[in-house]
């Protein structure tokens, strides 16, 4: 196995040789996914850092790798120290322009151009050129050092059916088309895949835990085409033709850019360089996209297939909870969490893990975004609160839900840490907003407890998530950052305050929520609709972690509500030991 500090020595000779300064590693592929495929994992190929954030720059004698606070231990355990530095982003840290402004000299910069938007490689040539720096587009080098470099598993192509989609391809196509005429563009090119998957009703199993199929689109005034080499039955491609849209080979996507006269529309925050610069008869045209947003509000079946999906969901986590109360000795955090994904395999239609499970005790779970293995997991004790952040895919829907258990008797300061992040959660879900609220106005609500013990976290709030996609959807959040895009009916954001202690234990309080209509512009004092969120998660919070005295009286009403909703809805699906566990668990606070 060649060692990280040999694979840098090899990097720096193609720096020497194109006379750059630093090569740019975005931990992302061509399709911008979260979750790379093997194949595309060229930051963790060169620098073995494994989270799902972050990027590395190699400099002709140092390298660093960018993350946020989320991934500030694992980058510490994964990283040889020897070769790199960690600059942590966001929470007012220097921006990754701000450090590239801040050393002062003119930097050569490369980079891949098939993995970097539009809109970043606007940024970072802005940014080198206040020092007279250059952006420079090369290939992968990579790619020429990588020598047992996985290939593609690309698996089967499958329709998702209207019932669960609430909406026809050809409707789809439709609007867009529609839009694309007010746009004045002939053409529309997309390489995210959770916007080619909503657009033409297909799921596949191409990238871990997001049911996506590798592939790229082009859609025009009178035609779309699906550009990938994932398998696609005659009868599935036949269907898809009849809805307008012809399937081809992966490759042939640049080809059929380069091809189309008029106006091709790309959306600079996700369509490549690469994509750009193509040499084409058509001009390209910058815009934003609509399907991100038409795909983030939900219609009245997928939120309705998503209550579905969240109540099998808290069936496999009520009776996995109940089987940890009695089983916990001798297990660690590896098994217990493999127990866990063969509750959710008994559930009706679920279709794997939405993202690698957080499964945390003691000072594991101090980490925000750790991952057990065989070398770190540890033994769960009674001692520790241990956090389980996890989710599913179902047909329905996909789920997203974080809780703390205790196994033994609390301490008075986990009980009030527990209490302080619950109380942020419950003053977050119960907020009513009126309508072009964004999520940094929501953000400090979920805080403010913690604030005035003077604790807080380091990641944002709230993400949205897909029905039946990506667990992490855009385009709105709930996070301190400036994003501008209002919550609006339909939205499905989690709801996921917490505190962390480094070397003691961390606590996450996580529940899906729905945005949903409270007070209509008729019914207002000042003539706008309010919005306000639905729990769509149903699992109860661990009664032994909540110290009521902490808790206003609305408060205990508000968690006496949700786990009488819980029992109504889920005790008459459950048997034996696991619901008379629910029945205590959900049993009034007073």
């Amino acid at each position: 196995m060649v060692q990280v500090s040999e694979k840098l020595s090899r990097l720096r000779r193609f720096l020497l040789s194109e006379g750059a300064d630093l090569y740019y590693i975005p931990g992302t592929d061509p399709h911008q996914d979260e979750y790379v495929p093997a194949h595309w994992q060229h930051r963790v190929w060169i620098s073995q850092f494994t989270g799902s954030a972050g990027d590395v720059f190699v400099g002709q004698a140092q390298a660093w790798l960018w993350t946020d606070g989320r991934y500030a231990l694992q980058a510490s355990q994964d990283l040889d120290s020897k070769c790199f530095q960690i600059v942590l982003s966001g929470q007012g840290r220097p921006t990754m322009r701000q450090w590239l402004t801040s050393q002062g000299q003119r930097l050569r910069f490369a980079v891949d151009p098939s993995v970097i938007s539009i809109s970043v490689a606007e940024e970072l040539r802005q940014t080198l050129a206040e020092t007279d720096g250059e952006l420079v587009f090369v290939d992968n080098w990579v790619d020429a050092l990588w020598t047992d470099r996985p290939p593609l598993e690309l698996k089967s192509l499958k329709l998702h059916p209207l019932k669960y989609t609430g909406q026809t391809t050809a409707d789809k196509l439709i609007k867009l088309r529609d839009w694309m005429r007010e746009q004045g563009m002939e053409a529309y090119a997309l390489n995210t895949l959770d916007s080619i998957a909503w657009l033409f009703n297909i799921r596949g199993a191409d990238i871990p835990y997001n049911p996506l199929v590798i592939s790229y689109a082009l859609v025009t005034l009178d035609a779309a085409f699906l550009c990938t080499d994932t398998k696609v039955s005659k009868e599935d491609a036949e269907v898809l033709l009849e809805s307008g849209v012809t399937v081809a080979p992966y490759a042939d996507f640049m080809t059929l850019l380069q091809s189309q006269a008029g106006q091709i529309a790309m959306y600079p925050g996700e369509a490549t360089v690469a994509m750009w610069n193509a040499p084409r008869v058509g001009k390209p045209m910058r815009v934003s996209s609509p399907i991100s947003l038409w795909k983030a509000c939900k219609n009245s079946v997928e939120i309705q297939g998503s209550r579905i999906a969240h109540e099998q969901d808290a069936l496999a986590l009520i009776r996995w909870m109940h089987w940890l109360t009695t089983h916990w000795r001798g297990l660690d955090e590896v098994s217990v969490t493999d127990r866990l994904t063969e509750f959710r395999q008994q559930g009706r239609h679920y279709c794997g893990d939405s993202f690698p499970a957080i499964a945390g005790f003691g000072e594991n779970g101090a980490v925000v975004h750790y991952r057990a293995s065989s070398e770190t997991a540890l033994s769960i004790q009674d001692t520790a609160p241990f956090l389980i952040d996890s989710g599913g895919q179902y047909l329905e829907g996909t789920t997203d839900v974080t809780r703390v258990l205790h196994l033994g008797t609390p301490t008075a300061r986990q009980r009030r840490d527990y209490t302080l992040v619950l109380k942020g959660h419950l003053r977050l879900r119960h907020t009513r907003f009126p309508k072009g609220t964004v999520g940094a106005h929501l953000d400090a609500l979920a805080r403010q407890f913690l604030w005035q013990h003077g604790l807080d976290y380091d990641h944002g709030t709230g993400h949205g998530v897909g029905s039946y996609l990506c667990v992490h959807e855009g385009p709105a959040r709930i996070s301190p950052g400036l994003i501008k895009v209002p919550l609006q009916p339909g939205m499905i954001l989690s709801n996921e305050p917490g505190v962390y202690l480094a070397c003691r234990y961390g606590i996450r309080i996580e529940n899906l929520c729905v945005v949903v209509p409270v007070i209509s512009a008729e019914d207002s004092e000042v003539g706008r609709e309010f919005y306000g969120f639905e729990d769509l998660t149903l699992v109860p919070y661990q009664r032994k972690l909540i110290d009521i005295c902490l808790l206003t009286a609305e408060e205990i009403g508000w968690i006496d509500q949700y786990h009488r909703r819980i029992w109504d809805t889920l005790s008459d699906r459950l048997s034996g030991g696991a619901r008379e566990w629910l029945n205590q668990e959900t049993a009034p606070l007073q």
